[in-house]
């Protein structure tokens, strides 16, 4: 071996070791902290909500058939710290914090997530808090969405920023200043149904960047809070989405599916057609 390959593999561990060491240190750090905040939360908002903690998404939340999930999680979901509760009508109800990833996009739309030739790119990370709460009777799909829109991919970077949140000048019109902020989908049958003064009035009264949908039996609201979720975060979210569920107009937009046609009536078999005595 000669000494040019032994220098280069003494550079290697001079630098990889102590390299390791602090990758080592940072997910120990990481894991660290996500214990601490499942432990507060077990702590302190289980008992304040009267429910039984889990640390991970044992129900498997995640996958239930909302656009929050599906669209505001692209990249490594993960609902965790879940407080299982009773909700405002009596039914189960579900806190938890909520985190995703949105990956680094080549200028030619492709994940550049992790090692690349460029080097390591890290996927833009985001938090909030989510509450689900269980609903007497179905509901139509329905969006109320003030959460801010991926922006364009930087071409350095890869990273795709969140868009700020429009700022509403005090004195604005409620109608008005729900029109600025918040996006809808949904029947508009329905919609116009939903979005009654009060309901508007709860929905701006919520969080900056909050994101409600009516599915099925559930109400979903998840809360975008732009950094680790905080303990009195958490607790005021649940408490704003307690009080906003029965301000839902949960017997007008009260959806099930149609009712099946009725049998056609039986055709007695020594009748002629149309039901007519049968010719001699």
């Amino acid at each position: 071996m000669d000494t040019s390959t032994i220098v280069s593999l003494v550079l290697a561990v001079v630098i990889g070791v102590p390299a390791l060491f602090v990758v080592a240190k940072v997910v120990q750090g990481r894991q660290a902290r996500a214990q601490a905040q499942s432990d507060l939360v077990a702590t302190v908002v289980a008992p304040r909500l009267g429910g039984v903690f889990h640390a991970t998404d044992t129900d498997r939340l995640v996958d239930l058939p909302f656009s929050a999930f599906r669209d505001w999680g692209s990249v490594s979901r993960v609902v965790r710290d879940v407080v299982t509760f009773t909700g405002p009508f009596g039914f189960v109800a579900h806190s938890f914090n909520y985190d995703w990833a949105e990956p680094n996009i080549s200028a030619f739309g492709h994940d550049q997530t992790g090692i690349t030739a460029a080097g390591y790119r890290q996927a833009e990370r985001h938090f909030g808090c989510g509450v689900l709460i269980g609903l007497p009777t179905p509901v139509a799909p329905l969006v109320a969405s003030s959460m801010p829109q991926a922006g364009g991919v930087n071409i350095t970077t890869g990273v795709r920023r969140l868009q700020p949140i429009p700022t509403i000048p005090p004195g604005t019109p409620p109608d008005q200043a729900f029109a600025r902020l918040f996006r809808t989908a949904g029947d508009p049958l329905m919609l116009g149904r939903l979005l009654q003064p009060p309901v508007i009035d709860g929905l701006l009264r919520g969080p900056n960047g909050v994101h409600v949908e009516l599915s099925g039996s559930w109400l979903l609201a998840i809360c975008l809070i732009g950094s680790a979720p905080g303990l009195e975060g958490q607790l005021g979210f649940v408490d704003w989405a307690r009080w906003f569920a029965p301000l839902v107009p949960i017997d007008a937009v009260a959806w099930s599916p149609p009712p099946p046609p009725p049998p056609p009536p039986p055709v007695d078999p020594s009748s002629g057609p149309g039901g007519g005595p049968a010719a001699p």
